[in-house]
């Protein structure tokens, strides 16, 4: 990235505020897969790398906030101060994120970026059809339509990426998305429509802000 100074890097604790979220489907429900050597990797990075850690929260939401606070900044800056951070990271969610980023190349995976992410963002549909790729909101309310496997985040039942993409193509604004998003719940779900799409968008959405307590704002939320 040719960075002119050291990467800070992010780690997970061991709790997550998600947990407490989840009622369709228990958050992260999953046998653990974490390298051998796990636990000697961690005291290295701490032992030699600027790092953050905050219980609670996961690496995913300490980035998001660390280049929120950075975008604004910048912002604050009348565009006289270049946005200064770049997430680097193989993890698609921090896509729907404001700002640079990049994440490497690996085994049949391309590379992705740098590429910076502002407003809405876009989406498209992998050549296959069976994959809908994206940056930035758009790709947010794709994610809460179809659910992340991996975290075993259901999203919403019997909906698919190209049904979503569908759902989704002819946004413009985030308006647009949340109305395009809250209509499929609805139909679904019927007067449970808002509290299930409430519910998948919180465990997916990256944390932007904490409050004083330390516990974080989550989606839907102000303060």
């Amino acid at each position: 990235m040719g960075a002119t100074q050291a990467p800070i890097l992010f780690l997970t604790g061991k709790t997550n505020f998600r947990t407490l979220i989840a009622k369709r489907t228990p958050y992260k429900d999953r046998p653990s897969n974490k390298p051998f050597h796990y636990k000697n990797l961690i005291a290295y990075i701490k032992g030699k790398y600027e790092y953050r850690l905050t219980e609670g929260l996961e690496a995913d939401d300490l980035l998001s906030i660390e280049q929120e606070q950075a975008c604004k900044r910048a912002t604050a800056a009348g565009g006289g101060e270049v946005l200064q951070t770049i997430i680097c990271t193989r993890d698609k969610d921090l896509r729907a994120v404001g700002g640079w980023h990049y994440g490497w190349e690996l085994g049949n995976q391309p590379s992705f970026g740098p590429e910076f992410v502002e407003g809405v963002g876009r989406l498209w549909l992998s050549p296959d059809r069976k994959s809908v790729k994206g940056v930035g909101l758009l790709f947010f309310y794709c994610q809460v339509l179809t659910g992340d496997k991996v975290d075993s985040i259901p999203g919403l039942e019997g909906c698919g990426p190209v049904k979503a993409y569908e759902i989704l193509k002819d946004c413009k604004t985030s308006k647009d998305a949340l109305n395009a998003v809250y209509k499929a719940y609805k139909a679904k779900y019927g007067m449970k429509g808002y509290s299930e799409m409430i519910e998948q968008g919180r465990l997916l959405h990256m944390t932007r802000k904490l409050r004083a307590d330390g516990t974080p704002v989550l989606w839907g939320q102000t303060q």
